[in-house]
């Protein structure tokens, strides 16, 4: 077991049904988690199927539930603080969860578009003036993450 806690996400569309209730279940049990969505929107059922109701991710709970109540009291509730994107946050999980294959593919396609540009450049050049690039290949890596905060997922292969 880690001896540090593990930074948690879970991740749905809208961050309103699936994500928080993970969320607050989890946070429940003494984890350290954060949920989030990946629409550009956060879409809530609205009075009729076809009429969602659709809030920023800046709008609060609490202005979304002011809302909603004025919209029809009985058929409201509340819930948490705000609703987080995903895409807007910038830190760093050890664990993150998706709640379908589609948010899935949106987090992948997030995480790999992060500019490493110059974290990549600075790695080949310590692997070019290596002297042997396997035995200095787990201490360039260690300095890069010394530096960036990240680990690089790495295979080494022989062909």
């Amino acid at each position: 077991m880690p001896s540090f806690p593990l930074s948690m996400a879970v991740v749905c569309m809208s961050n309103m049904n699936r994500s928080m209730e993970a969320h607050n279940f989890l946070k429940k049990k003494g984890f350290n988690v954060r949920s989030f969505g990946v629409r550009s929107y956060v879409t809530l059922p609205g009075l009729t199927p076809n009429l969602p109701v659709v809030y920023d991710f800046s709008t609060t709970c609490e202005q979304m539930r002011k809302d909603l109540l004025l919209k029809d009291q009985v058929h409201y509730n509340s819930n948490g603080p705000r609703p987080e994107r995903f895409q807007g946050c910038r830190d760093s999980f050890n664990v993150i969860f998706t709640c379908a294959e589609r948010v899935y593919k949106m987090v992948v396609k997030d995480l790999c578009s992060q500019p490493l540009c110059f974290d990549l450049c600075e790695l080949c050049q310590g692997l070019q003036q290596a002297d042997d690039v396997q035995s200095s290949l787990a201490e360039l890596l260690q300095a890069a993450k010394q530096k960036t905060g990240r680990s690089f997922l790495h295979t080494v292969c022989f062909y």
